[in-house]
This record gives structure tokens, C-alpha cells and sequence, in this order.
């Protein structure tokens, strides 16, 4: 039984509470609604079920996932399911839930701003550019000011209370501030993180995110003064700033000798973790005591805490997925079930609206202002102005926080879901309208080895994802006979996941602008490297770099450093590695399903290798090394062919090329089957003059009479034994009887149908690489 008093509530409830139920062979007269915990689970299931329906309805649109979870909750509320379904309302979201909810809700959200927290580098502030410097303090000072000017104006005009008046400048302040967890979200959500652009607002975002603190910092350090006294109002200024100290002279210390304590490879002891988080939890009470929020304790003491593994990397791998996959989507709903109308007099409808339109067009055009002035495209500048202007979570939970403020009208904040849905809704669909992600891949120019000239250095960008990977690329590199008049270039790029931070990290270790830590993440792959550039001067030139960001966006940073570099080659390992007995050591489908991005968008040619029985032990070292290229023509065995062009002329290297030719073939004469006959018409030349007097080593050309794919499948189990390295193309015509009855059974089709024969059968016994090509896309 409850009962409305002067727009509060008042009911009756059981003490001590009932939690949990005996299910259905129990006495009670309804075992589950009587009973918090069965209750709580099966709201939770309602809000999860209704908002991953209303997800699939929204998610063509192009609508985030907050989005749907705003809905929800505003369906599953008082001003709907309350309104026309009042009983039943009433059954399964009593009163006396509503309380236990928020507490649940707030609490999630007090651990995912530790969580953020930890995931920011604030040294972004320092190493910001210019122009995300200057975009992250006029993205909160302008629309801050703008809207302390409009508050003036609506409180005059409106004739609006002192406690109206303030209200409404707790919402200006609220609006006017970004909050970094509000950009990485609708980053990570239009999967644009790892872009150029991403990187600008993430640098913004922290610019902001640091002005904003300071804004609510003053701001609440001005509230205590005026509603208690200005002493109290400086002493809890002077306890924040105490707090702070504390964290970066103490905390942050204690935190290295954490990991330092920690054997290399090896995880964070379990007692280190939850007594830091215990801590956070404590920090989150202790900002709470004196006047300021609880999240901001959390997530003060989230940044003491360094980002990335194996600390940061801990943290996040144990809370994240719980909180972002269930808790927080809860969270949003359950908060937007809080929001009620009923009261809520028509001049504050108004004035709110005014003064959030005003606030969000603000800052959503001095965002525009310093992209434009640096002559940044249209398009793109939209975009940043889109992400640094958008709100999102952050807001619902400051939303929340005011609820319990006696000192600010809460029915002032009625505009904040409509600026969310708002806000959301328009940064999605306008960012994934103005931004393609391919079109800065799109290249004009010929990038592949086909084309590149005599006595030109060949770029290759070798990929790194393990030290296992290292061997293998300087195996291939030495066979493609780098010399002083055929140089080769290699850009190598070591790549990480992104885990236990927020923002990606790209680091030219020959500029070293940028610094992760005492010890490179990269030390084996650079210092491995740099001994080879050493061992071949003037024949080899290597660079490095290391990339982290998340797999997803991988394929982002190797096409764009592809691009940037003018490379001919992108050198991937493949994702599968065997033992020497030949079974299956490892498999990482996130790798394959790397290979296959970067196969689909590369800006120049790509090569995947692999290595399919690590016996070979460094096939340099031997004093020649058989190779065999498998021809069946188009542009990826021309491909092909070329690179093994530039081994023939090496001593070590005896080179065999193997065409197979279907059995009555028809010419067709057209222009791909004249490319082919030019470019083996030298091999052919090579192969029946080349005596003891010529360089490099023997050079054979075979044809292979086929009639249909079984006999391909004869000759490929055959020859792999033989070779140390064999090269095939990737695509091939699918009419071509060599391969007919072959397409259906392939296992990785990224691979081909010739390199799928090579490596997916058990019954080629090779004994080492294979090395599949795919010539620059149109």
C-alpha cells in the first residue's frame, strides 16, 4: 500500500526484506513478485529482452545501442507501461524497487568510471596537438559561457526563482562539459577509434574531459559555499586537491611496484586487484563525504592506475565485459524509468528546452571553428564536431545524481533524455553518412610488385603479431636477394591489442615520438631487426613501428601506414601454426578475420605466409634454397612470378616455375593471357640459356599437362616435399579446369584455391613456407 504526499511517495514494506524465494513449492501466495531477488531478475530480463528487440529494429537505421536502451526504459516507465498498464505496472515495478534499482544502477556506474579512468592516458593533455588542444577547451568554454549568458537572459525574462535560476545552471554547466566516457563510447560504437580522425577527438576528448573536471570541481566548490558557509566550500576544494597529491606522489608509485613485482608474462597477483578495487571504492566514498560525487573519487583514482597491461589491461579484462555487456545497458534503462512529467509545469518544459538547444548548438559550432580554421575538409570537421558534442552516459549518471540534490529542481533536467536521443541518434547517423573508411585507402597509382621498377627499392610492410613471426619474414626477405643495386625496404609493424586502455597508440620507434613505457612492448622485434639492417647495409633498410588498437580496427593502422609509406607488399602471417607432427598448434580466428580486412581494402598488393611445419629452422641458413612457383595465369601469379624475378638472380636460390595447362586449352587471346605469356617468355629464355658462367642459381620452367582439378591436386602432393618455399596466386579464373571441382572444398578461402591445396591438406608434406599472393586490387 502506498500513497502520494506533496509529489513525494510514501509505502510499506516488509523488515527485514524478503530476498530470497523458496520457488513455487513455498506457502507464499505469489512466490517471485514477493521476493527482491526474483523480482530484480525479472526486471533485468524484461529491460534486457525489450532492449535487444528494440535493437534489432534500430540497429539498420543506424542507431547506437544507448539509443534503445533510452527507449526502453522510457516504454517500460510511468509515462507508458505506468500509464496504460497501471496494475501490472504496479506488480512487477513496485515502489519499493525503485530505490534498490538506482542504488544497483549507480553503483555500476561508480566501477565503470574506475574503469575509464584507468583506461585514459592523461598524458594526452601534454602531447595534444595544437588543434585538439584548442578544440577541447573551446568545446567547453564556449557553449559554458554562452550558456551562463542565456541563463541570465531566460531567468530575466521568465522571471525564474534563484533556485530555478541555479537549476537551470547546473544544466548549463552539465551540457556545456564533455565527458571522455561519453566519446570513447560513441567511438567504439561507429568503430572509428582506430582513424585519424578517432585519435583527434580522443586527444580532444581528454583536453575536454580535463576542463570539464575543473568546471564541476568549482562548481560544487561554489554550491557548498553559498548553501553552507565559504570556509567548508574551500576546505572541500583543498581535500580534492589533497587527494590528488596523494594519488600521483603514493598511489602511482605503489602501482609500478605492483607490476614491477610481477614476473614478466605472468598476471597481476588476485589480491593486488581486489584490493584496489576496493580502494577506488573507498576513494568514491571518501569525494562523497565531503560534497563532491562518488564517481569522481573512482575515477580520480582510476587515472593513478597505469593503463594497459598488465595492470590497466587486469582491471578491464575482469570488469568490462560484465558492466558494458549487461549491468550498464540496465543502468541506462533503469534510470530513464525514473524520469516523470506528471509535475513538471510548462515554463520549466520550456526553459530547459531553450537553454539545452542553445547549450548543444553552441558547442556543436565551436567545434566546427578550429578543424575549418586548420582547413580540414568539410566532412570530416562535421564529424569531429558530431562525436565532441555528443552525450551519452555520463549524463544519465549525473541525471541520476541531481535526483537526490535537494538543492537543484530536478524537473529542470527533463530536457537531458531528449538531448541524449538527440544527440545519439543524429552523431550516429550523420558519422557513419560522412565518414568511409575505404575512401583514404583509395589509391590511383600502381602499388604492387609488378610494377615497380628495376633497381627501385621493393617496400614491403611485414606484419608482426608474435616474435614467432620474426624468422619466418627474414627467411622470405633473404630469399628475395636484396642487394645494393635491388634494394629492399621494410617497414615493419608490430601489432597489439588494445586492452586495459582507451586510446590507440601508433609509435615510430625510429622518430620515437612517443613512449609507452621504461620497456618497449617491441624490444625483441626492434632489436632483432635492427641486427639484420646491420648484418645487409645498403641492401636493406628497416623500420619500425608498433600499432595498438583493437583487432577490429586493425586493418586501419596497416592500410593507412601501407598508403602513407607507398608500399608494394603488405606481408601477413597467417593465423593457423602447425607442430613439427603436423597438427594444429594454434588457431586465432581473430587474426583470419584480420587477414581477410586488410585482403579486402590493402592499398597495394598483399602476401600472406605461412608456415606450415616450423622444421625448416631458418631456410637461409642452408646453402641453397629450393622455391617453386605454381602458375596458372592472371594477375596474381604475374604477381607472383615477379617477386620470384628478384630471387632467380641469387646464388642461393634454385627456382623452379611450374605452369599448369588444361589439356586441349583453347587460346583465348585476350589481354590478361598476353601479360601471362610476356612474363613467363622470360623465364623460359632464362631457364634454357642460363649456364655456369651466369649468376644466381638453377632456374627451371616446367609445364604440367592437366585435364581437371584432381590432377592438380596429384602434382601439388607431389612437389611438396621438394621445397623450401613455394609462392602461388591467390584469385584465379574459376571456369579454369585446372582448379574445376576444387572451389566447393576450400577451407580458407582467403588463401585461394592453390594455397588452400597447400596448407588445409595433411597430404603435401611440406616442410616449409608458402607464400600466397594477391595483386593490388582496382
Amino acid at each position: 500500500m502506498w500513497r502520494k504526499v506533496k509529489n513525494s511517495t510514501m509505502f510499506c514494506t516488509h523488515l527485514p526484506p524478503k530476498v530470497n524465494s523458496q520457488g513455487i513449492w513455498s506457502n507464499d501466495e505469489n512466490p517471485v513478485l514477493e521476493h527482491t531477488l526474483p523480482l530484480l531478475e525479472l526486471q533485468a530480463f524484461l529491460l534486457f529482452t525489450i532492449t535487444k528487440a528494440l535493437h534489432l529494429i534500430f540497429k539498420p537505421v543506424g542507431l547506437p545501442r544507448i539509443f534503445s536502451q533510452i527507449i526502453a526504459g522510457i516504454i517500460m516507465g510511468p509515462e507508458v507501461f505506468g500509464r496504460y498498464f497501471e496494475e501490472v505496472n504496479n506488480i512487477i515495478f513496485p515502489m519499493e524497487t525503485i530505490q534498490t534499482n538506482q542504488m544497483l544502477g549507480l553503483f555500476t556506474y561508480v566501477l565503470f568510471a574506475f574503469t575509464i579512468g584507468v583506461r585514459i592516458d592523461f598524458s594526452l593533455v601534454y602531447s595534444a596537438g595544437k588543434i585538439a588542444f584548442f578544440i577541447g577547451v573551446i568545446a567547453v568554454s564556449v557553449p559554458f559561457m554562452v550558456g551562463i549568458g542565456a541563463n541570465n537572459l531566460i531567468t530575466k525574462y521568465f522571471s525564474l526563482s534563484d533556485q530555478e535560476s541555479a537549476s537551470i545552471l547546473y544544466l548549463v554547466s552539465l551540457l556545456a562539459t564533455t565527458q571522455f566516457t561519453d566519446i570513447i563510447l560513441v567511438l567504439e560504437d561507429l568503430k572509428i577509434i582506430n582513424s585519424e580522425l578517432g585519435r583527434l577527438c580522443l586527444s580532444s576528448g581528454v583536453v575536454s574531459s580535463a576542463f570539464s573536471i575543473t568546471i564541476s570541481y568549482l562548481t560544487v566548490i561554489s554550491r557548498i559555499s553559498r548553501e553552507i558557509s565559504m570556509p567548508m566550500g574551500i576546505a572541500s576544494g583543498m581535500m580534492v586537491m589533497g587527494f590528488v597529491i596523494l594519488l600521483t606522489i603514493v598511489v602511482r608509485p605503489a602501482m609500478y611496484w605492483i607490476i614491477n613485482q610481477t614476473p614478466e608474462g605472468r598476471p597481476i597477483k588476485g589480491f593486488y586487484i581486489y584490493t584496489i578495487i576496493g580502494i577506488a571504492l573507498a576513494s568514491g566514498l571518501l569525494t562523497s563525504e565531503i560534497g563532491h560525487y562518488v564517481p569522481l573519487g573512482t575515477f580520480l583514482f582510476g587515472l593513478a592506475v597505469p593503463s594497459g597491461p598488465p595492470l590497466g589491461s587486469a582491471f578491464v579484462d575482469k570488469l568490462d565485459g560484465c558492466l558494458s555487456g549487461f549491468f550498464m545497458p540496465f543502468f541506462v534503462s533503469n534510470t530513464m524509468m525514473t524520469v516523470r512529467y506528471q509535475h513538471v509545469t510548462r515554463k520549466t518544459m520550456i526553459t530547459s528546452a531553450i537553454i539545452s538547444v542553445i547549450v548543444w548548438l553552441t558547442k556543436f559550432i565551436a567545434c566546427l571553428g578550429p578543424p575549418l580554421y586548420t582547413r580540414m575538409p568539410l566532412g570530416d570537421a562535421l564529424i569531429v564536431a558530431f562525436v565532441i558534442s555528443s552525450k551519452s552516459i555520463a549524463e544519465l549518471a549525473l541525471y541520476s545524481l541531481v535526483e537526490d540534490s535537494r538543492a537543484v529542481l530536478k524537473e529542470t533536467f527533463v530536457a537531458v533524455p531528449f538531448v541524449l536521443l538527440f544527440s545519439s541518434s543524429v552523431t550516429s547517423i550523420a558519422v557513419k553518412h560522412l565518414y568511409d573508411p575505404s575512401r583514404k585507402y583509395a589509391n590511383y597509382r600502381k602499388r604492387n610488385i609488378y610494377y615497380t621498377q628495376n633497381h627501385q627499392a621493393l617496400k614491403i610492410l611485414a606484419c608482426v603479431y608474435k616474435t614467432d613471426d620474426i624468422d619466418n619474414i627474414i627467411d622470405l626477405l633473404n630469399a628475395s636477394n636484396p642487394t645494393k643495386e635491388n634494394p629492399v625496404q621494410v617497414d615493419v609493424l608490430h601489432l597489439i591489442q588494445l586492452v586495459g586502455r582507451a586510446t590507440p597508440v601508433f609509435i615510430s620507434h625510429q622518430l620515437q615520438t612517443r613512449v609507452i613505457s621504461n620497456k618497449s612492448y617491441s624490444e625483441i622485434i626492434i632489436n632483432t631487426f635492427t641486427e639484420y639492417q646491420n648484418m645487409n647495409l645498403q641492401s636493406v633498410f628497416v623500420y619500425i613501428f608498433t600499432a595498438i588498437s583493437p583487432l577490429k580496427l586493425m586493418h586501419e593502422d596497416i592500410c593507412t601506414l601501407a598508403l602513407s609509406k607507398q608500399t608494394a607488399m603488405i606481408l601477413l602471417p597467417f593465423h593457423r601454426k602447425w607442430t613439427l607432427d603436423g597438427s594444429i598448434e594454434l588457431e586465432d580466428d581473430s587474426k583470419r578475420t584480420l587477414n581477410c580486412s586488410v585482403l579486402d581494402k590493402a592499398p597495394c598488393s598483399v602476401g600472406i605466409l605461412i608456415d606450415y611445419n616450423n622444421d625448416h629452422r631458418n631456410i637461409t641458413s642452408k646453402v641453397t634454397i629450393n622455391v617453386c612457383v605454381l602458375f596458372i595465369g592472371g594477375c596474381d601469379d604475374r604477381e607472383a612470378l615477379t617477386l620470384a624475378k628478384r630471387m632467380r638472380d641469387s646464388s642461393s636460390v634454385n627456382l623452379t616455375v611450374l605452369r599448369l595447362v588444361a589439356v586441349n586449352e583453347v587460346s583465348r587471346l585476350d589481354w590478361d593471357e598476353m601479360l601471362d605469356s610476356e612474363v613467363l617468355k622470360d623465364f623460359k629464355l632464362t631457364s634454357m640459356k642460363k649456364g655456369e658462367d651466369e649468376e644466381g642459381g638453377e632456374v627451371r620452367y616446367i609445364e604440367e599437362m592437366v585435364s581437371d582439378g584432381g590432377q592438380t591436386v596429384k602434382i601439388i602432393q607431389a612437389i611438396g616435399s621438394r621445397y623450401e618455399l613455394v609462392i602461388v596466386g591467390r584469385r584465379h579464373n574459376l571456369e579454369s579446369r585446372q582448379i574445376s571441382g576444387l572451389v566447393e572444398w576450400s577451407e580458407y578461402p582467403e588463401l585461394g584455391v592453390l594455397g588452400d591445396l597447400l596448407v588445409a591438406s595433411g597430404d603435401s608434406h611440406l616442410k616449409g613456407l608458402v607464400l600466397v599472393v594477391q595483386q593490388q586490387t582496382s
